[in-house]
This record gives structure tokens, sequence and C-alpha cells, in this order.
């Protein structure tokens, strides 16, 4: 009999004929020996130099081809006053509308929802407060209007709420 027509002697599928359709008797490639096939290569070592750069930031960037970019200076920002930091931030924004929250957080150095917040100080406070504390250095002032405080001013429902919750601050010394 032909190849083609024995019958598979297997046990998985008797009906099916062995050289089309049998899973048991896969032709497998034969391994033909080289010319070289009894002689035995030296091992060679080889060793590159290769300029590696590596950046540090929340994951650990690499870079062959290329140097790894470098941060963009940080634009200096006065911690203590609240208010100031938030025109800082509201001004950058002014400068160009379309703007997103991640990118104010980015140029300043500050994470993304300190930035929503201290954007919410410059909409809700008053201006006439904002006008008196953005060029403030008084300590005792500042320590007083932190932005902890001016938070929950802001979340006040109405202007005359906030007005008077920041003249009761302002009253104690």
């Amino acid at each position: 009999m032909a190849m083609g027509t024995a019958k598979c002697r297997c046990s998985y599928n008797k009906k099916y004929y062995m050289r089309y359709s049998c899973r048991c008797h896969v032709s497998r490639p034969k391994i033909r020996p080289t010319r070289y096939a009894g002689q035995i290569s030296e091992v060679q070592q080889i060793q590159l130099l290769v300029r590696f750069e590596r950046k540090r930031g929340i994951s650990v960037l690499l870079s062959i081809a290329k140097p790894t970019p470098k941060d963009p200076p940080m634009v200096p920002v006065n911690d203590r006053n609240a208010v100031a930091k938030a025109l800082q931030f509201y001004a950058f924004l002014q400068a160009d509308p379309t703007r997103f929250h991640d990118e104010i957080a980015q140029k300043f150095g500050a994470p993304r929802p300190q930035v929503t917040q201290y954007l919410k100080l410059v909409e809700c406070l008053p201006k006439g407060f904002i006008d008196r504390m953005k060029a403030c250095n008084d300590p005792k002032t500042l320590r007083r209007f932190s932005g902890r405080a001016l938070l929950k001013i802001s979340k006040l429902h109405s202007m005359e709420e906030r007005e008077e919750a920041i003249a009761r601050l302002h009253s104690t010394a």
C-alpha cells in the first residue's frame, strides 16, 4: 500500500489516513548533519562599549541611542503664601487657557490635586482679600491664613459667609 492510503494504527481516530490528518503521525523535519558537524569551534567573546543614559523618576528610563531629555527648570514658588502660589498657577493658566492642570503641576513641581485646590482659592475668595494677601510677608498672618484654612473658607456657600470667616480669622490675634 502507498503511504497515503494506509490506515492509521493509533487509537486517536482509525477512519482517517495517516498522511493527511492523524495527529500522532505528524511529519517532523529531519536534521541533516552539516559538513562541519564534527569540528568544535572556539568560543569567542566580544565586548561592546555602549553609552548608557539613565534617568530616575516615577520609573527608570533607559536610553542607549539618545540622551534622556532634561527636566525643565521648576519655577520657584513661595510655599508659605497660599494666595501668591495660587495666583502664580492662575497666571500660568490664563496665559494659555487650553492648558490642563497636569501641565501646571509639571511646570511648578506640585501635585495635580494641589493645583486644583489653589485654583479654587482664586475663584472663590473675595478679590479684595486676594489683593491684600498676595504681597503679605508677615509670618503670623500667613500662618493664620494657611492653605488649609483658606480651603475651608472657600467651601462656604455664599460670598458673605466667606467674608465673615475671613474677618473672624483676621480679628483673632
